[in-house]
């Protein structure tokens, strides 16, 4: 849109139509399949946090799947890390902020890493408008890498982002 401004120059400027009409085009799909992977490298206490996935803003992100592992400079998968410990954990945090301590499931029958958790339609923890999917780990292998798979929905909002 051209705007006239003092003496008769012009200016563009862009109206929330134009904004919109743009976004249109490099918006993703109204529903998609998510699978978001992140390496999490462990301090030498086993500590370590990082962001796996940003929900894009006008979406819901609806977290289905969880899955955990752990790798070492000697071993690709590095035996197991029992969650049953008081000291030892694994958070989901949604933009720094706790959600729920995931109880991992495993062939050994308690939680530990590696493991998964998995959520149905009605329970799942979902994420929206640019929060983030975020794993805390404390007390695994130090100096280790927490492998970390997230899959989930994304889904358009039924409310734009514009009101």
């Amino acid at each position: 849109m051209r705007q006239r401004v003092l003496h008769g120059g012009v200016i563009d400027a862009a109206t929330t139509e134009d904004v919109r009409s743009i976004l249109e085009t490099i918006k993703p799909p109204q529903k998609a399949r998510i699978r978001a992977p992140m390496n999490i490298r462990l301090d030498g206490s086993g500590d370590g946090q990082d962001e796996v996935y940003t929900v894009p803003l006008g979406y819901t992100f609806s977290l289905r799947r969880l899955v955990l592992n752990i790798s070492t400079a000697t071993s690709p998968v590095d035996g197991q890390v029992p969650l049953n410990v008081g000291s030892r954990y694994v958070a989901l945090l949604r933009t720094g902020v706790l959600v729920e301590y995931p109880v991992l499931v495993s062939p050994t029958g308690i939680s530990q890493v590696p493991g998964y958790t998995s959520w149905g339609s009605d329970e799942e923890p979902w994420f929206r408008n640019g929060e983030k999917v975020e794993i805390q780990a404390v007390g695994m292998t130090p100096n280790a890498i927490l492998i970390v798979m997230v899959e989930g929905l994304l889904k358009e909002d039924e409310h734009d982002m514009w009101g």
